[in-house]
C-alpha cells in the first residue's frame, strides 16, 4: 500500500511538472490600428482553442474586418470583410464551454454565436469593459471566453472607439459598422520558449513599506514609493481574472469627466462636500482630502458594529464593506491615527476596485479611492471619505436595484421639454437611470414635479444599453419596459419621487420602502398582452442585428453631454 501511494505521488509530480512545461498558446492580432497579443486558455476551454487555432492556421482571418464595435462594450470581427460580405466557416458549429470558461472581463477574447449555445465557428469578440453579465448562469448559457490581452490594451481601446455608422448591405441593415473599416490583416500563432529546467534562484527578499509620514493638511501627496511592498501588481492582475501590460493606465483613461465617466452625485452621504469629492474622485491621482476630514462629518457616529457599504459617489457601485472581521471600535480606532478610512482586505469588493502599481486605489469606473499603504497587519487601503461617500440606488428604487446579479432596468417615464427638446421628442420622454448588469445608476431628482420611475427585472435577455435619454424610443414610454426584452419581463416596479432635486422625496401613489410600492410579477403572456399595441416594435434576442454570428446585443442610447449630467441639470 505504500509502494502504491509513493508511485501515485510520483506520478503526480511527473504531470505537475509536464504541465508546467507546457506554455500555453498565445497568438498576435495584427490589424490596421495596431497588433495585440493575447494568451489562450486551452485548460478552461479545449474545444474552442482548438478551433481557433485551426481557423488561424488556415489563415482564415487575413484580410477580414472588426465589423461591429462598440464603445464601452466590445469589438466583433472575424466573419465579414471591409464590404461586409460573410466568409463562408471552414469547420462545423462546436460546443458552447462558457460554463468553464474565465469571465468576459476587459481584454478577454470570446467566442459570438446565434442565439443557439453550439453554434460559433470563426466570429469572436474582443470585451472592452466588464461585462459579466455575458458570462453562464443559471438563466443564461453565456459566452465563452477562451483567452485574453496579455500586451496591447491600447490597440483595444483605438478599435473600439472609431467613428461607426448603419448601412444596408444587399437588404440587411448593419450597426455600429466602422466607418473607416479596422482591418485584421492577420492572427499568427506566436512561438512562446519552453521554461527552462534549470533550477530557479530564489527571489530576494522582499522589501517591507517603510513608514509613512503622517499626511499634512491638503494638499497631501499621496506616498509613491511602496510599488514594491503594497503586492498591488499581483492583487490587479489575480483579482480582475487576466494579467495585462497596460491595465493602469485604461482604468484611470481620460473620459467624459476627467477619469469619471460623469461628475459625482449631487447630494453624498455624511455631509460630504460634493466640489472637494469631485476634484478628489475625478480630476486628481495623487492628491488626498485633508486629514481627519472624516471626522468633521457625521461619518463616525453612522458607523455601526454591523458591517455597512460604502458606494462609489459617481456610478452608485458598493467598493467597502466594513467593519468586517473587526469591532466597531477597532475600524475607528485605525482610521483615526491614520487620518482617512482605513480598509482590509476582507472589507473589499474587489469585483468593483482595483489596486494599480505603485497602490493608488480606484474604482473600475475610473474614480480614484485612496492608496493602499501596508503595514504589518497586511494590506490598509486608506480612503477618502468623499470618495466613498456616494448613494446607492437602493436606497431609492429598493433593494438589488444596482446590483449586477439582476438583469434590471430603470427608467424616468416624466422628462420634461427642458430635456426632451434636446432631443427633438416630444414631453414626456424617457430617461434610462440603469442599464442593466455592468452599468451605473443615475439618482433621482426631479425639479419640477412629482415623478414616475419604473424598474424593470428581466428573465433572461442579455441586452447592454446605455444611460441617458432614450432619443432612440428604445423603452416603452407607458410600460418604461426594453421594447426588445419584453417577451422577457418577469417583474416591474414603479416608485415616485418628487423635488428638491438635490433630496428628492416620496411623492404619488406609492411610496418606496412601503408595502404600497407598485409591484407586479408578469408571466410572458401577460407581458405580450400589455405590449400588443407595439407588437411590431418588439425585438426578441434572437432576432437582434442580422448576423450568423453575432455577440450580444447592445442598444446604444446617446448620452447627455458630458458637461450637461442630469443631476447637474437638477433632473434626473
Amino acid at each position: 500500500m505504500m509502494i502504491r501511494h509513493r508511485c501515485c505521488a510520483a506520478l503526480a509530480l511527473l504531470l505537475i511538472i509536464a504541465d508546467a512545461k507546457t506554455p500555453k498558446p498565445q497568438i498576435e492580432i495584427t490589424t490596421s490600428k495596431g497588433t495585440l497579443r493575447l494568451e489562450l486558455t486551452p485548460d478552461h476551454t479545449p474545444i474552442t482553442v482548438d478551433n481557433f487555432l485551426a481557423y488561424i492556421d488556415s489563415k482564415f482571418f487575413d484580410g477580414l474586418t472588426f465589423h461591429r464595435v462598440i464603445k464601452g462594450f466590445m469589438a466583433q470581427g472575424g466573419g465579414f470583410d471591409s464590404s461586409l460580405n460573410e466568409k463562408p466557416a471552414l469547420f462545423p458549429p462546436i460546443k458552447l464551454e462558457a460554463a468553464t470558461s474565465l469571465s468576459n472581463t476587459r481584454g478577454t477574447i470570446a467566442m459570438a454565436r446565434t442565439n443557439q449555445p453550439d453554434s460559433a465557428t470563426s466570429e469572436f469578440f474582443i470585451n472592452h469593459a466588464d461585462n459579466k453579465f455575458l458570462d453562464a448562469s443559471k438563466s443564461s448559457d453565456g459566452y465563452a471566453v477562451f483567452g485574453y490581452v496579455i500586451d496591447g490594451l491600447s490597440v483595444l481601446d483605438a478599435i473600439a472607439t472609431v467613428a461607426t455608422h448603419s448601412v444596408t448591405v444587399h437588404g440587411t441593415k448593419f450597426d455600429d459598422v466602422p466607418k473607416t473599416p479596422v482591418v485584421i490583416e492577420s492572427i499568427q500563432r506566436v512561438v512562446v520558449p519552453e521554461p527552462t529546467s534549470e533550477p530557479t534562484p530564489e527571489p530576494a527578499p522582499r522589501p517591507t513599506a517603510a513608514p509613512k509620514p503622517r499626511p499634512t493638511p491638503r494638499p497631501t501627496i499621496a506616498p509613491t514609493d511602496a510599488d514594491e511592498a503594497t503586492q498591488a501588481p499581483t492583487a490587479l492582475r489575480i483579482r480582475s481574472g487576466y494579467a495585462m501590460s497596460d491595465a493602469d493606465d485604461a482604468i484611470m483613461a481620460q473620459k467624459a469627466h476627467g477619469t469619471c465617466p460623469a461628475p459625482v452625485q449631487a447630494k453624498l452621504r455624511w455631509g460630504c462636500d460634493r466640489d472637494l469629492a469631485d476634484d478628489i474622485c475625478c480630476f486628481n491621482r495623487n492628491y488626498a482630502e485633508p486629514t481627519g476630514y472624516a471626522w468633521g462629518t457625521s461619518w463616525p457616529a453612522d458607523v455601526t458594529e454591523a458591517p455597512q457599504d460604502y458606494y462609489d459617489p459617481v456610478t452608485g457601485r458598493p467598493l467597502f464593506r466594513a467593519p468586517v472581521g473587526r469591532s466597531r471600535a477597532d475600524f475607528l480606532a485605525e482610521s483615526k491615527a491614520h487620518g482617512w478610512p482605513s480598509f482590509r482586505d476582507a472589507e473589499v469588493y474587489w469585483d468593483n476596485v482595483r489596486v494599480l502599481a505603485n497602490g493608488e486605489t480606484v474604482s473600475v469606473d475610473g474614480t480614484h479611492l485612496g492608496h493602499n499603504l501596508p503595514d504589518d497587519a497586511g494590506n490598509r487601503y486608506c480612503i477618502n471619505l468623499v470618495s466613498v461617500a456616494g448613494r446607492s440606488c437602493d436606497e431609492w428604487f429598493g433593494p438589488g436595484a444596482s446590483s449586477d446579479d439582476l438583469l434590471t432596468t430603470i427608467v424616468d417615464l416624466d422628462v420634461p421639454e427642458e430635456f426632451c427638446g434636446k432631443y427633438n421628442l416630444t414631453a414626456p420622454c424617457v430617461y434610462v437611470h440603469r442599464s442593466g448588469p455592468g452599468s451605473g445608476c443615475h439618482l433621482p431628482g426631479p425639479p419640477d414635479a412629482c415623478h414616475r420611475y419604473v424598474r424593470v427585472t428581466y428573465d433572461s435577455c442579455p441586452v447592454y444599453v446605455r444611460g441617458g435619454v432614450d432619443a432612440d424610443d428604445r423603452f416603452d414610454p407607458v410600460t418604461g419596459v426594453l421594447r426588445a426584452c419584453a417577451d422577457d419581463v418577469v417583474k416591474i416596479d414603479t416608485t415616485y419621487w418628487g423635488p428638491p432635486a438635490d433630496n428628492p422625496k416620496p411623492c404619488g401613489p406609492q411610496l418606496i420602502g412601503t408595502d404600497e410600492t407598485a409591484s407586479q410579477q408578469l408571466p410572458v403572456t401577460f407581458v405580450l398582452a400589455l405590449l400588443a399595441a407595439s407588437a411590431a416594435l418588439v425585438v426578441t434576442f434572437a432576432a437582434c442585428g442580422r448576423r450568423s454570428k453575432y455577440a450580444p446585443t447592445e442598444v446604444e442610447i446617446p448620452p447627455l453631454d458630458p458637461d450637461e449630467s442630469y443631476e447637474d441639470a437638477a433632473l434626473v
